[in-house]
């Protein structure tokens, strides 16, 4: 007997696809009859919301900025010293011939009673790759006794690749203390208290500014030397302008706190523990920060820090005369761990060692 075996053959209905095909048909036209005017708004507003955004991209893009912003329709900024009316006047005069109608602005400092205590550096604040940042000064007003007192907070935001939210950094802490009446002012210092002993090694700008690494316009030590048990520096003279406003121009103007004679307290008794204990620190506490006169800058000045016994410094700024123009109290310090390089180290040591 011989059997003969075949694979099976399926038959597919090929009815059943036509007919599927037609009940997805008529229930997609069921639900386009039905909610077509939805469908129809989302498509116009999606329309309308694109368009939107591309139109304001594109207007914020090509506007032009007017060149009035800073100073009105002026194009030229003057500035003249109104120590000596007759030399303002002549001045004044010489601009009028010049350049027709100008407007005087004038400008006066004026010390404000009180100084800043309590003052945290918590993070320095870092540009990245020189890009400008957003920077918000955070001010809580109270009264205190018959003065008021400004808790105040430097902080800033940045934006991290991969993380939902912005960073939210606090670098710098602090209080304001306003008064109704100036401090008293402390006795005047001898002229000769932080003269140059005959002889004693004295540091120059360009070995201090081998340790440090600040920019020209707060490299703010002329001169520095031992001082007794602390250090001595004499503020540079002709330092470029450390400030500009709107990024227009600089200014010299003084500020209320004078920043660049606190800086000249900072570095000079950051030579001292340079010179004696043989390492570079970064500001980390400063307990007060008192001003006694309008810190205008001038050559004549000069700084004098020494260690209070606390593990910090106290520093005040005298003019030739021997007035207290202002004084920094318990600033404290946070030493980086690398060793200073023996050729930056020599010259420090032994000018600071005596």
């Amino acid at each position: 007997m011989t059997a003969l075996a075949r694979p099976a053959t399926r038959r597919e209905a090929r009815a059943g696809g036509v007919a599927a095909r037609r009940a997805v048909t008529r229930w997609a036209g069921r639900m386009f009859r039905r909610e077509w005017r939805k469908q129809l708004l989302v498509m116009t507003l999606l329309t309308v919301a694109v368009t939107a955004a591309v139109g304001s991209i594109t207007i914020v893009h090509n506007a032009s900025f007017g060149l009035d912003s800073e100073f009105g329709s002026a194009n030229e900024l003057l500035r003249f010293d109104g120590s000596d009316p007759r030399k303002l006047e002549a001045g004044l005069a010489a601009a009028r011939r010049s350049f027709g109608t100008i407007e005087v602005i004038g400008h006066r400092a004026i010390p404000v009673p009180g100084g800043v205590e309590n003052v945290d550096f918590r993070a320095p604040v870092k540009f990245y790759r020189d890009e400008p940042r957003d920077l918000t000064v955070v001010a809580l007003l109270r009264p205190d006794g018959a003065e008021l007192v400004a808790e105040c907070r430097l902080e800033a935001e940045r934006a991290l690749p991969g993380a939902d939210q912005a960073q939210r950094t606090v670098h710098f802490t602090g209080s304001v203390r306003l008064a109704a009446e100036a401090p008293q002012q402390p006795p005047r210092r001898e002229s000769g208290d932080a003269a140059i002993v005959e002889g004693a090694p004295v540091l120059a700008p360009e070995q201090v500014y081998r340790l440090y690494f600040h920019g020209p316009a707060y490299q703010v030590v002329g001169s520095a030397w031992r001082q007794g048990d602390g250090a001595a520096a004499r503020l540079a003279a002709d330092l470029p302008a450390q400030f500009t406003p709107g990024g227009t121009g600089a200014t010299d103007e003084p500020t209320l706190t004078g920043t660049r004679l606190v800086e000249l307290c900072f570095q000079t008794a950051g030579l001292l523990e340079a010179g004696t204990e043989a390492r570079l620190a970064l500001p980390s506490h400063v307990e007060a920060l008192r001003l006694y006169a309008v810190p205008a800058e001038g050559p004549d000045l000069v700084a004098t820090a020494r260690p209070n016994g606390r593990r910090g410094f106290d520093c005040v700024v005298c003019d030739a005369a021997g007035t207290v123009v202002l004084r920094v109290e318990g600033y404290g310090t946070v030493p980086l761990p690398d060793p200073l390089p023996a050729d930056v180290h020599a010259p420090i040591r032994s000018a600071m060692r005596g």
